[in-house]
């Protein structure tokens, strides 16, 4: 994943809370990720407006001692979520 590119949200998946979990939907293709609650903040947050970086410093800028621990968790989340296709780089 090139980390300087930004990200959008496919449009082929939307969100879905079901009993306080968060699953993406590609209807289409019969499919579903699950997410956890920070999973499902970050793929909220991909509007095409930040990089990969960019997100993930702004997600880490509220941790403190663990900031690299999060930009390295958000990275390897928005990896997973663009190997699915839930993520489009523009």
């Amino acid at each position: 994943m090139d980390r300087g590119m930004k990200l959008v949200q496919s449009k082929d998946y939307f969100i879905e809370a079901i009993e306080g979990e968060w699953l993406l939907f590609k209807p289409r293709a019969q499919k579903a990720i699950y997410l956890d609650e920070s999973a499902s903040i970050i793929w909220q947050m991909c509007d095409g407006s930040r990089s990969a970086d960019e997100l993930a410093q702004e997600i880490a800028s509220n941790y403190g001692d663990e900031k690299d621990t999060v930009i390295a968790d958000v990275h390897a989340t928005l990896a997973v979520l663009q190997e699915h296709g839930a993520l489009k780089g523009v």
